[in-house]
């Protein structure tokens, strides 16, 4: 248990230097990376393992002989790793950009459809986009992007009046706010909803004008109009193959039709540094002149039935799958290694915050909680926001404290106990009432499970077993995962923007204690900091976690455009 403990409080990053050999196949080299010796380093070790992509360092050497740890001894060829780098210059990354001239200047940034800011988040982190505009609606989501990123310009209108506006020389908007105009705007991100498409039927005649009207034409009528040097679309996985891949290819088309180069592909999140299985369709494109970017390789291990990403679209099958599928230069993120640190909470708590009581308990909390020797001279950075869960009725409750704290537990786990709730009312025990000839015995609790028709009077209400479940489990599996909880363990499936034990997501509930995940325990399962700032109620605040773009691997994305204008660049200097 104890060497468990080690490896999850150990730096994902960190190695151990060895003199022992091992000789690797050319063909098995997928890329480089930057490894020191940490006594090196003019920054802390976690600041500068941020600074970019596939960093790697070491403070010991491990002797294979004797089994033993020890200092790199001096003026030997351990400790001169590193020595000659000067600041981040380990690999082709943003942050070489600032030794480039013509990329000093950072991507002016436009989001539409922002929410609370996921995607512009990661962008900004990876170094590669200035955010400088921003389009949404939702008054709660738009405080929180503005909150977030308190220099930019938050847009709180309708995108295609704004659009409108610009295109017949608008300049300000009804508030006094400054337009982006043309010209100004270098990137265009956003994830369109696709709402719009649930309506479709089934006449193929009617398709094309559907998708005019929708959210996802708003979004490349701005491309169209700013003409911007990078784009970058996100949406959900189905937005691949929904209705034969129509929408799909609609928008390729009319990106190749202005101009621009275009790729797509399916990025799984667990596969860059957080503990949750969320697909999402990434579309980039680039104007002419510009190098196309890559997609990102898998910094993290994660399973690999959750990363088959192929995709059918004009009924060929594409595969999107990439080249470290099997591997990767991390290991996994578990829900422990993101939310062991986090203080207990009840039912319903809405103290929106608390004192942390712990210290960060491994890499991922490292990371989330930023630098904690700064925030021990400034007390009220010790502060936890947000860590508040909805609270759930009494008989949910009971429900809830009765699911055993085990790995993959849920309503089936439930005693068939009679109890008295918290408001003073009572449960009975369900009475199994009919025999149920697939599992042989009493089980059944309707005349239906012996092929007759229902009765509305075998119905039984205030029981802690659900009758509705066990009445209709067999036509819907069981119902696997209702009132489920987390696995410590593993992972989360996606992330819902209304956390609810009943409802198709109901693997919601925390692992070791008797409630609804909180607002900040998603917020991590997402990859936010701890410092990002959520408004409005405790069902906005879900929404925004809920609906966001997991910073870390929009991140991954702005490194790979980085790269692209750090190329074109030394390319233009060449000649």
């Amino acid at each position: 248990m104890n060497e468990i403990e080690d490896v999850l409080k150990a730096d994902l990053n960190k190695l151990y230097w060895s003199d022992d050999e091992c000789i690797v196949s050319f063909e098995n080299v997928v890329g480089k990376c930057c490894v020191v010796y940490s006594n090196n380093l003019t920054v802390p070790v976690m600041k500068w393992s941020c600074e970019g992509p596939d960093r790697f360092y070491f403070t010991e050497t491990f002797n294979s002989s004797t089994k033993t740890f020890s200092r790199p001894t001096p003026r030997g060829e351990a400790s001169l790793l590193g020595k000659r780098i000067k600041g981040s210059q380990c690999r082709m990354d943003v942050s070489e950009v600032k030794y480039w001239p013509d990329v000093n200047r950072k991507l002016r940034t436009l989001d539409i459809f922002a929410g609370c800011g996921g995607l512009s988040y990661g962008l900004q982190q990876s170094g590669v986009a200035e955010i400088c505009w921003a389009v949404e609606k939702d008054m709660a989501a738009a405080e929180a992007f503005s909150r977030n990123h308190p220099h930019c310009t938050v847009l709180m209108d309708d995108c295609n009046l704004l659009l409108q506006l610009v295109m017949n020389g608008g300049i300000e908007n009804s508030k006094r706010q400054q337009l982006p105009q043309k010209g100004e705007v270098d990137l265009i991100c956003g994830g369109p909803p696709c709402q719009g498409f649930s309506g479709m039927n089934r006449f193929s005649e009617k398709l094309y004008s559907r998708f005019q009207n929708s959210l996802v034409a708003s979004f490349l009528s701005y491309c169209d109009y700013y003409r911007p040097r990078f784009v970058i679309m996100e949406n959900v996985r189905n937005f691949v193959a929904f209705k034969q891949s129509v929408v799909l290819n609609l928008t390729l088309r009319a990106l190749l039709e202005i101009g621009y180069q275009c790729t797509f592909t399916v990025l799984q999140a667990g596969n860059f540094g957080v503990p949750q299985s969320r697909k999402r369709v990434i579309l980039l494109a680039a104007a002419p002149g510009e190098l196309l970017p890559s997609f990102p390789e898998a910094t993290h291990a994660f399973s690999q039935s959750l990363c088959q990403l192929n995709a059918a679209v004009n009924g060929q099958t594409v595969s999107v799958t990439k080249s470290w599928m099997y591997s990767a230069p991390m290991r996994t993120i578990t829900v422990r290694d993101a939310l062991s640190d986090l203080p207990e909470i009840p039912n319903g708590h809405d103290k929106c915050e608390i004192h942390y009581k712990k210290r960060p308990l491994t890499h991922f909390q490292r990371l989330v909680r930023g630098n904690e020797k700064q925030k021990v001279q400034f007390c009220h950075m010790m502060m936890l926001r947000d860590h508040i869960c909805k609270k759930l009725n009494p008989l949910n409750e009971a429900r809830v404290a009765n699911i055993p704290k085990n790995a993959g537990a849920d309503w089936r786990d439930l005693p068939n106990i009679a109890m008295r709730l918290c408001d003073g009312s009572y449960l009975k025990e369900l009475m199994y009432t009919n025999y149920d000839p697939r599992s042989g015995q009493m089980r059944g609790v309707c005349p239906c499970a012996e092929g007759k028709e229902c009765d509305p009077a075998y119905k039984q209400n205030n029981t802690l077993i659900p009758w509705s479940y066990v009445h209709t489990a067999y036509d819907h599996n069981n119902w696997r995962g209702r009132f489920g909880r987390v696995n410590w363990n593993g992972f989360f499936s996606t992330i819902t923007t209304n956390p609810d034990p009943s409802g198709i997501q109901g693997r919601v509930l925390h692992p070791k204690q008797s409630r609804i995940m909180s607002v900040r325990e998603f917020a991590r399962v997402q990859g936010f900091p701890d410092s990002f700032i959520f408004c409005g109620s405790i069902a906005d605040k879900y929404r925004q976690v809920g609906n966001a773009v997991p910073p870390p691997m929009s991140a991954a994305v702005g490194y790979e455009i980085a790269k692209c204008l750090v190329i074109h660049t030394a390319r233009q200097c060449s000649e």
